[in-house]
């Protein structure tokens, strides 16, 4: 079916494609925080007296930025 040196060649163009998306990632992903803060695109907390259990729960993510899922 397939020859063993197209299967090899395959394997290691995988592993070097994800090894330089993996430097990538590592390499943007403070860059993009940084631009996300200083752009304000943070994630605030609605205080809201009528769920104060909630609130508590979600103060610790006050200040995240909130489209760092788009490096991903």
């Amino acid at each position: 079916m397939f020859e063993q040196s197209t299967v090899i060649y395959q394997l290691i163009r995988v592993i070097v494609l994800g090894g330089i998306a993996t430097l990538f990632s590592f390499i943007m992903a403070p860059l993009l925080l940084k631009f996300l803060k200083d752009k304000q695109m943070i994630q605030h907390i609605h205080r809201d007296a009528n769920a104060p259990i909630f609130t508590a729960m979600h103060e610790k993510k006050e200040g995240t930025p909130t489209t760092a899922g788009i490096l991903v």
